[in-house]
């Protein structure tokens, strides 16, 4: 998504440039939130990576949403 962006802006920005050149443009960016690295990007550089089973993920999920919302109903699948 965040290669996208990038190509996203860079085509709108050489249009502002064609059509009225970037000179006379004052351009501002904002976010909310950054990107995490994919996992072979941080495997690459050496940041710990939790590699999770999405069946214990949604055994977990199931057993404490079970436990706050519904005692003794599980969740179904």
């Amino acid at each position: 998504m965040a290669l996208a962006l990038d190509h996203q802006l860079a085509d709108f920005f050489n249009f502002l440039g064609h059509q009225i050149g970037l000179a006379n443009v004052w351009i501002a960016l904002s976010a909310d939130h950054g990107v995490a690295p994919t996992f072979p990007v941080a495997t690459k550089l050496h940041i710990p990576v939790p590699v999770l089973s999405g069946t214990k993920v949604k055994a977990e999920l199931n057993r404490v949403l079970s436990a706050k919302l519904s005692p003794g109903i599980p969740l179904s699948t």
